[in-house]
């Protein structure tokens, strides 16, 4: 699904081995906006609800993103989310989706509105 890609985004609960850069889903949002404008093919990879991404699926990716939710505890050691004292939580695989898509469409747009502003739009202005 992700071999035609050139930057893949990961979506996990966690950073399994620490290998690669952890975002929040804004940033890694504002990233894929960036290389998505300028002409890269970025993809977002989730996993099943039962068991997430395997190992392997996420080592595919050049990024991993953490969807911060409300609480306590840390995810990307930045954001707040609740973790009921029982470590990392995730999301609904619609929700995940919705979430991305929604940060998506927010980032791609503002990177659009940066770019017309400053002249240096990768697509035509009409």
């Amino acid at each position: 699904a992700t071999a035609d890609r050139t930057v893949v985004f990961a979506t996990t609960a966690r950073n399994r081995d620490g290998s690669q850069p952890m975002l929040d889903s804004r940033e890694a949002c504002r990233k894929a906006a960036k290389l998505a404008l300028d002409g890269e093919k970025v993809s977002f990879l989730f996993g099943n609800e039962r068991v997430g991404l395997t190992n392997e699926e996420l080592r595919t990716a050049q990024y991993l993103v953490a969807i911060p939710t409300a609480g306590v505890g840390e995810v990307c050691g930045k954001s707040l989310k609740y973790t009921g004292s029982s470590g990392p939580t995730s999301l609904n695989l619609s929700h995940a989706v919705g979430v991305v898509a929604y940060e998506a469409f927010v980032e791609t747009t503002l990177e659009e509105d940066r770019r017309r502003k400053s002249g240096h739009g990768s697509s035509s202005s009409s």
